[in-house]
């Protein structure tokens, strides 16, 4: 449990969370830091950088954040490197680490920041309904795989069972779905 004392001063993100869709240029992406708590004080806040699954090259983050005597609020840039590659959504976070003055709120301490790639030749492949029943006498049930992004060409997905609270006896289901050329989705 974090016990503050009344005077503290307090920094945290102001989001949880930032999307950005990747270009063929560089461009910034501001973020927010806040502080809540009584008056208003000189600081700096080092930054830590968690790579989720990215990589430094694919974007450009200060090391530390310098807060000012009248800051309330303090916004710095994220650079995100545009480049021409097809990649998954990648994702990074940001965590506000050692106040020289102040404490870091309990929440909010961290931030993520997802880019999503422009370019059109991705795939994603997903589930046209969210949940499927079927009653035990039942002897089939069809669930439709859905692709959307840019890509035409054929594609072949694992299919992984997870059972919750059935048996794997009490059905099969098929390893992969094939999406031939130019088909947008399959059973």
């Amino acid at each position: 449990m974090l016990f503050r004392r009344h005077f503290d001063v307090v920094f945290k993100f102001e989001r949880e969370f930032y999307s950005v869709v990747e270009s063929d240029a560089n461009q910034t992406l501001a973020i927010n830091v806040v502080q809540t708590g009584p008056g208003t004080t000189f600081a700096t806040i080092n930054l830590s950088v968690l790579d989720i699954n990215t990589y430094s090259s694919d974007y450009t983050v200060p090391s530390y954040i310098t807060w000012g005597s009248d800051d309330f609020e303090k916004t710095f840039d994220v650079v995100i490197v545009g480049d021409t590659d097809v990649e998954e959504i990648e994702c990074f976070e940001l965590t506000l680490i050692a106040p020289t003055t102040g404490i870091l709120a309990s929440c909010h301490i961290t931030t993520t920041i997802c880019i999503k790639d422009d370019d059109a030749s991705v795939d994603v492949f997903k589930f046209e309904r969210e949940f499927y029943c079927v009653l035990e006498n039942d002897t089939s049930l069809e669930v439709k795989v859905i692709r959307t992004g840019g890509g035409t060409d054929q594609s072949m997905i694992t299919l992984v069972e997870t059972d919750i609270t059935t048996s794997s006896s009490d059905y099969t289901v098929p390893t992969s779905v094939t999406f031939r050329s130019g088909r947008r989705h399959d059973c």
